[in-house]
């Protein structure tokens, strides 16, 4: 059922297919510094017409454009908003201005949308509040609408939504990849969420959005730190619509039951016992199908979501560019042999970790990419490096630092390596750092400074372009 759903959708969206670049790239650890920009209070526009906004077939604009020669990129010097920075329509605005006096000409806000039921979304006050006072101030929104990072209420009783883990622990946030209804969950959402974004009258100050692929927004599966765990981090192949998908791959790779007793090691005489192998068990051929299963699960539905973010937002007339998370983590394939043989996946196979896709998407549909895991240069540089020796090098990335302080402050201190990499911008992650704390008057002079830099830096950029 899934697979059905994604061949149809992946169909219908290869019309804005390009050229492909693909492989497996370096990268980093780190945390995404996704906020939101939500808070309790009532909710904006309850009482419109719901039928406002829905344009769907009404336009063909092109929804991923990317700065053309010539043009400023509005992105380029972007400021993060944090869960913590909450407060009155003044307080809200004084920061904005804080951050354009500073430069910044972007912030990055995650959206206040409440998704009560299937066809009802409305915004929270809060929410409105930032999109107009950015509006005032003359701020860009790189708006992150949430469609995958967490479960609304009116479906949370559906156990077939949730990943699982090997303890059988289900999953704090995000849909799964392997539920059947995934990507009509995903379409319907978007176009209610955009519909009430239309209907506020806010939609003109957006000018990119990143597409929510999992967890914190990110195209890897659940993070432990997205989980409020410390521990290392797990492989999410469990489950019953987990197994299930698993045992249709196999069946359709296998066919018989003498070539999977063959693969598996040991007799296999019903396609029904077939089960994802737990950590240590089913070394060899057995645990590389199940990794290479695992990858091509995520992969399918990262590609079908990008043809939903491109087909919603044409239907709503919102041509600004799709932005793509790559995460600060790599697995390359010596790591996946390595986890294959020994039965016991590190970190960036526990979460398929996979940049080069993400490249691979972003020529192919037309998006831009921001790397969360910025104050790591020596990962991003091999990014950069592998884009470049594959002729992808024009597609603009942004740097997004871990939002941790450590990780701000060595990024913050890395400007020139940064510019030598030829990066389209920024994204200081997140503005808490200069409000709150011990070392906020430190955090804010060394963030002025870089900011001087990073003015000049696209300034510069922009005159060569």
């Amino acid at each position: 059922m899934m697979k059905k759903t994604f061949l149809i959708l992946l169909a219908a969206v290869l019309a804005f297919g390009a050229v492909s670049c693909a492989g497996n790239v370096p990268g980093g650890d780190s945390t995404s510094g996704n906020t939101a920009g939500d808070t309790a209070g009532n909710t904006a526009g309850e009482t419109a017409d719901d039928t406002t906004g829905d344009t769907s077939g009404d336009t063909t604009s092109e929804t991923s454009d990317t700065p053309s020669d010539g043009e400023n990129d509005p992105l380029a010097l972007c400021i993060t908003e944090a869960m913590t920075l909450t407060g009155t329509a003044a307080d809200i605005r004084a920061r904005y201005k804080d951050y354009a006096e500073m430069g910044f000409t972007a912030v990055r806000i995650d959206g206040g949308f409440s998704m009560k039921t299937a066809e009802k979304c409305t915004l929270t006050d809060y929410f409105v509040t930032q999109l107009r006072e950015a509006e005032r101030v003359g701020l860009t929104v790189k708006l992150i609408i949430p469609t995958v990072m967490t479960v609304p209420t009116y479906v949370k009783d559906d156990p077939g939504m949730y990943f699982y883990d090997e303890q059988g622990r289900q999953g704090v946030n995000s849909v799964s990849y392997f539920w059947d209804g995934l990507l009509s969950y995903t379409e319907n959402a978007l176009r209610q969420e955009l519909k009430a974004l239309k209907r506020s009258g806010y939609m003109s100050v957006v000018g990119g959005l990143v597409v929510d692929f999992g967890a914190a927004g990110e195209p890897i599966y659940p993070a432990q730190w997205t989980q409020g765990r410390s521990e290392n981090d797990c492989l999410w192949w469990f489950g019953e619509a987990a197994e299930r998908s698993f045992r249709d791959a196999m069946e359709k790779k296998y066919g018989d039951y003498a070539a999977l007793s063959s693969a598996r090691g040991k007799k296999i005489s019903s396609f029904d016992a077939v089960r994802p192998p737990k950590r240590g068990e089913g070394k060899g051929q057995w645990f590389a199908d199940a990794i290479e299963w695992y990858y091509q699960v995520k992969r399918d539905f990262i590609e079908a979501q990008i043809g939903v973010y491109k087909k919603v937002t044409a239907e709503y007339g919102l041509s600004v560019p799709l932005v793509l998370y790559m995460p600060g983590t790599e697995a390359t394939e010596a790591d996946k042999k390595q986890a294959a043989e020994t039965a016991d996946p590190g970190s960036g196979v526990c979460l398929a970790a996979d940049n080069g896709f993400m490249v691979d998407m972003a020529v192919k549909y037309g998006c831009v990419l921001q790397y969360t895991g910025a104050n790591d240069i020596a990962r991003l540089s091999g990014i950069v490096g592998y884009m470049e020796k594959k002729g992808c090098a024009d597609i603009p990335v942004y740097a997004e630092n871990a939002g941790d302080p450590g990780s701000a402050k060595m990024f913050l201190g890395s400007e020139e390596e940064l510019f030598s990499l030829g990066l389209a911008g920024l994204d200081f992650t997140n503005a808490s750092h200069i409000y709150v704390g011990d070392e906020k008057d430190a955090f804010r002079s060394e963030l002025e400074k870089s900011m001087k830099k990073w003015t000049e830096y696209v300034g510069s950029r922009n005159s060569l372009r």
